[in-house]
């Protein structure tokens, strides 16, 4: 195209750079210093977004000083989202915070921020805020939110909030606003409602199961959690680690000892299944809680790797009460 002497527009810069190697960008980026396109809000997004994609995040965040926090909406929504991953929250939120008109990934962005910052009384107001400005919460707002009602076990919240994304038409089509909605809901103590929301998702994946039934575990239906996680695998999902430690935990709070042992060995069985220190300890824990002291030994002779100090602790303390 170049070469036959075609102009180059917006449109084209910003489809090349979708599938633009590294080999390529810096010379493509001084194309379009060049052409005076640099300005462009789609060629500027494309070429930050582009920069992301080949991990030269420094790059990205230059642009930042060279606007001097004047950049459009589209480009400070991807470069909060890369302070957001790299944990820089407050940058995140200091840059989006200079915009005249955010968009709903802009609000999305700073309240995932404050979400992760741990300060839920600024998600809540910024919701309420950004529900008064008429802006319509999708199911990404949503999660950050209901994150919030979980951490402060705060059900009536999040009660209201599942109703507003029913109004929304958002609660059977999202599998993982569905699942925070089950985590949700168990953490604060409704399982009925866990349940309710669980049958309701069309779409169950792997982390639908596996907090159902961890909510099962924590709400005191050791035996339905285990019932769930063979329901599971008689769906043809093959667990990974963290089904496995949840429906573990689920016997240790129950008392499921035969249980246990037979999904671990389960777990021993299965030669793609990497066994971690958690699991271990759940094991240990459990069995040495309900006096099986040698069988806890051998769980911990057996390990591939040293014990830790939680796994040492919890087979001291149950060997001391044991022997009271």
């Amino acid at each position: 195209m170049l070469q036959l002497g075609y102009f180059l527009n917006e449109f084209s810069f910003s489809a090349v750079l979708k599938s633009s190697p590294v080999s390529s960008l810096h010379q493509l980026h001084s194309l379009i210093i060049r052409t005076g396109h640099k300005s462009n809000e789609y060629v500027l997004s494309s070429l930050i977004l582009s920069y992301t994609r080949n991990g030269l995040i420094n790059e990205a965040l230059s642009f930042v000083k060279e606007f001097e926090n004047r950049l459009p909406v589209v480009a400070s929504n991807i470069i909060a989202g890369i302070y957001n991953k790299k944990c820089q929250y407050y940058d995140a939120i200091k840059l989006l915070s200079l915009l005249e008109k955010p968009d709903v990934v802009s609000w999305n962005i700073v309240i995932s921020a404050w979400a992760r910052s741990n300060d839920y009384d600024k998600v809540f107001a910024l919701f309420k805020h950004m529900h008064s400005t008429c802006i319509l919460p999708d199911s990404y707002t949503f999660m950050s939110v209901l994150s919030g009602c979980t951490a402060l076990c705060h059900l009536d919240l999040g009660s209201s909030l599942h109703g507003l994304v029913i109004k929304t038409n958002l609660g059977n089509f999202d599998t993982f606003l569905g699942n925070v909605l089950i985590d949700m809901y168990g953490k604060c103590g409704s399982i009925d409602n866990s349940m309710k929301v669980f049958e309701e998702i069309m779409h169950k994946n792997m982390i639908t199961w596996t907090t159902l039934i961890t909510a099962l575990g924590l709400n005191g239906y050791a035996y339905e959690s285990v019932m769930r996680f063979r329901d599971m695998e008689m769906m043809g999902l093959k667990p990974d680690a963290l089904a496995f430690r949840a429906v573990l935990s689920s016997c240790r709070y129950g008392g499921l000892v035969e249980e246990a042992m037979q999904i671990f060995s389960q777990m021993r069985a299965n030669n793609g299944m990497s066994l971690e220190h958690d699991h271990y300890y759940i094991m240990v824990d459990l069995l040495a809680k309900n006096g099986q002291i040698r069988e806890a030994e051998k769980i911990i002779a057996s390990m591939p790797f040293l014990p830790n100090v939680n796994i040492w602790r919890s087979f001291l303390e149950a060997t001391i009460c044991n022997n009271l």
